[in-house]
């Protein structure tokens, strides 16, 4: 036996379980802050003299508002703290090198000694940093854009110009270690020799 809406409604209802609920759509949701804040100075005197909490307002654009703020703070901290950490890894990866080459002074002696120029020393400098430097910046973007993919998906969100801002940085930063360590560690072998 199949009720009518009417009925089930019928059969449920009483008088002090009855809600009304009154919706406005607009257009364009999230410029819809003038309509927010006209509704709010209108209905707040009804809000606070409905003493037992009944009446409320909810918008879309407050939510949204408080979305963006959010997502924006997550973004934030998360940029911060995998600048941190680049940083962190870069200056590793940079001050291990250094003490590398204060133990390598002697070889590097040595291969000047038989003839080997500063150009190709410098070269075979730039080589062997390179792949210290290109491993760990490939990894981390594989990574970065498996990670990205399946939340632009989870998200239903274009993240292709945040991933490509952020790769760019992360490879401009590495690329000054490596050039800075490259300079130090040529300098460091060539002193004294």
């Amino acid at each position: 036996m199949v009720r009518s809406s009417q009925g089930s409604f019928n059969k449920y209802s009483r008088k002090d379980n009855i809600y009304r609920v009154r919706g406005l759509i607009t257009d364009n949701k999230e410029d819809s802050e003038e309509v927010t804040v006209e509704l709010t100075s209108l209905l707040s005197q009804e809000l606070q003299e409905d003493s037992e909490g009944f009446l409320k307002f909810s918008s879309y654009y407050s939510h949204y508002k408080a979305g963006l703020g959010i997502s924006g703070l997550i973004i934030f901290i998360t940029a911060f703290l995998g600048l941190l950490f680049l940083a962190a890894t870069g200056s590793i990866i940079f001050f291990k090198q250094l003490s590398e080459a204060n133990d390598d002074k002697g070889r590097y002696k040595i291969l000047r000694n038989i003839g080997v120029t500063n150009k190709e020393i410098k070269n075979s400098i730039s080589k062997q940093i390179f792949v210290v430097f290109a491993l760990p910046l490939v990894i981390g973007i594989m990574h970065s854009l498996v990670a990205s993919t399946l939340l632009s998906r989870f998200l239903r969100i274009n993240l292709t110009l945040p991933i490509i801002i952020t790769i760019s940085a992360y490879t401009l930063i590495y690329m000054i270690y490596y050039f800075l360590t490259v300079n130090s560690y040529h300098k460091i072998v060539t002193i004294n020799n």
